[in-house]
């Protein structure tokens, strides 16, 4: 039971890192920007987010609304977690 729930945990921490470089390399290469610039405020969302956050990439000519909307998503995580 113990080993299940690491094992399960470590495959979500795998998932959300894989979700993380595809998107980081995506907003890297779109927008001539640094990975490690990128990876940050990627590893602050959640999964869901990460997911959101891959078709809205496609959306934009610019980085800036990608990262207001980024920062909206984690203000309100926080909002939320302080209720």
């Amino acid at each position: 039971m113990i080993a299940q729930y690491f094992t399960e945990k470590g495959q979500k921490i795998g998932q959300k890192n894989g979700e993380m470089s595809i998107l980081s390399y995506q907003i890297s290469k779109r927008f001539n920007i640094e990975k490690e610039l990128v990876m940050p405020r990627l590893g602050q969302l959640e999964s869901n987010d990460l997911m959101e956050l891959s078709g809205l990439i496609l959306d934009y000519d610019k980085p800036e609304p990608i990262y207001k909307w980024i920062d909206t998503r984690i203000d309100s995580r926080k909002e939320k977690s302080q209720c």
